[in-house]
Formats: structure tokens, C-alpha cells, sequence
């Protein structure tokens, strides 16, 4: 954004369209000068945006009041989302038994980064208190696994101790092969904990439809255990694709009371593609320049 604000002072037929894909928030940004520095102008050019694109409502919200951007400027929605993955059954190469389990059993996978503001804490704590039987949380780390992580340390400690967990950090070749993959399993788990972090703060609070993970379960039919925020209580009222987490009802809670067996693949893959699928969003931004 900054540069292309330096760059539009020297030509006033340029315009400028911001991509906001992380909110910076003035006030968690005093412990790094430099990057206050970079926000402060950011805010100032942002101002002379002729779009801004960003993920759902109340990240536009968030991003006009810590910009003070204008009434007048110009929003496009596009929600962080795959393109539409067709499934091929013919050409599956994972299915439950590939990790030792049983196809009756009932899994529950959270993918992406296992650390504390991605939720690991709510994990392992729903895993302490007991799953039900035949019952299991996947946990597929992006990266290795390393036992001087005090967090993944425990959980191989719980596997060790007959923990209903399984743990995987392999790589996919592809897309669809991870896509794939996912497709093995029954629900999705999307937490996210503000830790105060530039990025792993306010900015994931609000997360909504900037998370490419809960877009990913969706497109592939997994009903999912939501962090609460206000996006995600509104999909909830609106769609029955989903359960979130509060104050009364924790992770633990909704897998032992199956909170999720009611919700429908089909629900699910329909909610996709009436508000997540990208592709509508971005032809009609695209068309938008011409």
C-alpha cells in the first residue's frame, strides 16, 4: 500500500487497489517502531484506495475505523476461499484405514499450524478430558513436528498414553491430494486465540471469512467447531453448517454431545458456494478494471 501510494503522488491517473489479506492494529504496534512507521503511512494512503478488498463486513469495519477511511471508498468482498475442488472417488488416495483407523470411527481434523493461537490449547484440553469412544482428533501440523515445542511435547505424551489422537506432519504434492485427504474425515476444528501477536491478535479475532481453513472444510462438506466471533455467530443463526465455541459450550462439550451430527455435508458444500466460492467476487472485481 505504501508504495503504491509513493508511486500515485507522480501520476494522479493511477489508481490504487488495496488488498487487505492481514488488519495491523495502531496499538499493537508501539513495541515496533519501525513498523508503526510503515503503519502510519499505510493509514495515510490507504485514504486515496479507489478499492479496497477484504474479506467479509466486519473486517471492513475494522479496517475503516483503524484507517479512518472515508464513507466513500469503495469495497470489494472476497472471502479467502479455494477455487471449487471437484472429488474424484475413483482416484482417492487416503481414506481412514491409511491412518490406522476404522471407518466407522468418528474424526474430528484439525489442520494448519499447531500453536497456542490456532487453538492448541483448546485441543489438548478436550483431549485431557476424555473423547468418546471410537471418537478422534486428527491433528495434521503444516510443519514438523518438534518435541522441543513444549505444546506438541504433550501431545505426543497424550498419544503415548492412549490419547484418541492421531498426528501427522506429512507433505502433499498437490492441492488435491490434500484436499483429498481432508475428505477422509467427519467434521473440521477452526479455533483461533488472539495472543496480542501483529498478526495473531486482534487481526484473528475477527477472523470471519479470512480464514482460508474453515473455507477449505466447507467447500469439502465438513460441518466445523468455530471460534466464537461475530462473523462466525452470524453463519451460525443464518446456515447449520457448524457449532461455535463460548463461555458454557468448549470444544470438549461439543464432541461429547455430538453437536455436529445434525449438520449436512450437503449444507455445508451448498454454504460454500452461495457465500465462500470466490469465483463470482473476483470476475466482477476483474470486470471492474476494464
Amino acid at each position: 500500500m505504501v508504495m503504491a501510494g509513493r508511486i500515485k503522488r507522480f501520476s494522479e491517473n493511477i489508481n490504487i487497489h488495496y488488498f487487505s489479506f492481514e488488519i495491523f492494529f495502531h496499538d499493537e504496534l508501539k513495541a515496533y517502531p519501525k513498523m508503526l512507521a510503515i503503519k502510519n503511512k499505510e493509514i495515510y494512503y490507504s485514504k486515496n484506495a479507489h478499492t479496497v478488498v477484504i474479506q467479509d463486513n466486519e473486517r471492513k469495519c475494522l479496517l475503516m475505523t483503524e484507517n479512518k477511511l472515508p464513507t466513500s471508498t469503495n469495497w470489494c468482498l472476497i472471502p479467502v476461499s479455494p477455487a471449487h475442488y471437484e472429488c474424484k472417488p475413483t482416484k482417492k488416495k487416503y481414506n481412514k484405514s491409511s491412518f490406522g483407523l476404522k471407518e466407522t470411527d468418528v474424526v474430528y481434523v484439525h489442520s494448519g499450524s499447531v500453536s497456542p493461537w490456532a487453538g492448541i490449547n483448546q485441543i489438548i484440553e478436550a483431549i485431557e478430558k476424555g473423547l468418546p469412544d471410537n471418537t478422534y482428533i486428527f491433528i495434521h501440523n503444516r510443519s514438523k513436528f518438534n518435541k522441543s515445542d513444549g505444546h506438541h511435547r504433550q501431545l505426543f505424551e497424550l498419544k503415548e498414553n492412549g490419547a484418541n489422537l492421531i498426528l501427522h506432519d506429512g507433505l502433499f504434492e498437490s492441492y488435491d491430494e490434500y484436499y483429498d485427504f481432508l475428505l477422509c474425515f467427519d467434521y473440521g476444528i477452526t479455533i483461533y486465540d488472539p495472543d496480542g501477536g501483529i498478526f495473531t491478535g486482534k487481526n484473528i479475532e475477527e477472523i470471519g471469512l479470512a480464514s482460508g481453513k474453515f473455507s477449505t472444510y466447507m467447500m469439502l462438506g465438513l460441518p466445523t467447531i468455530l471460534s466464537k466471533c461475530n462473523t462466525y455467530k452470524q453463519i451460525i443463526n443464518d446456515y447449520a453448517i457448524g457449532q461455535i465455541i463460548n463461555d458454557k459450550n468448549d470444544l470438549s462439550y461439543h464432541i461429547n454431545n455430538h453437536s455436529l451430527s445434525k449438520c449436512k455435508k450437503s449444507d455445508c458444500e451448498q454454504f460454500y458456494s452461495m457465500v465462500l466460492d470466490p469465483t463470482k467476487a473476483i470476475d466482477s472485481f476483474i470486470n471492474a478494471l476494464s
